[in-house]
């Protein structure tokens, strides 16, 4: 009696580890697909904002526990370091700040923001994580 009463408590650790392990695996493929879609939303942001967007590498995903502000840093064009601030995922983006190389080289904002966003001629380089 007491073989099959250990049996069942050893039984019932197993499930609860494997369901544990399963809930912590599926909460960080959801964090890796956020990052992901939050990275694709400041692309989009980028190309309806400025004009000949081709290239964005993105170099640093960090969120400000006090705050609740996510940092992307990326490099636009193979030469141009733009730094965004979200307000927590799927927020407002908003940009820090831009440095190039060359003083000559610069983002040029748009004239009429447009509507549709067509990410596909885009080279996208994602963030991989740490």
């Amino acid at each position: 009696m007491k073989s099959k009463r250990k049996y069942f408590v050893c039984l019932g650790i197993a499930a609860i580890c494997v369901i544990g392990g399963l809930i912590l695996f599926n909460s960080l493929k959801s964090k890796e697909e956020k990052y992901r879609d939050e990275q694709d939303r400041v692309v989009k942001y980028l190309v309806k904002n400025y004009e000949d967007i081709r290239k964005v590498e993105f170099i640093e995903f960090e969120k400000n526990d006090i705050s609740g502000f996510y940092r992307i840093v990326s490099i636009v064009n193979e030469d141009i370091w733009v730094a965004f601030n979200l307000r927590g995922l799927n927020g407002e983006i908003t940009i820090n700040y831009l440095s190039s190389k060359n003083s000559e080289v610069s983002l040029k904002p748009r004239d009429s923001k447009n509507g549709d966003v067509n990410l596909q001629d885009i080279k996208i380089i994602y963030w991989k994580g740490d």
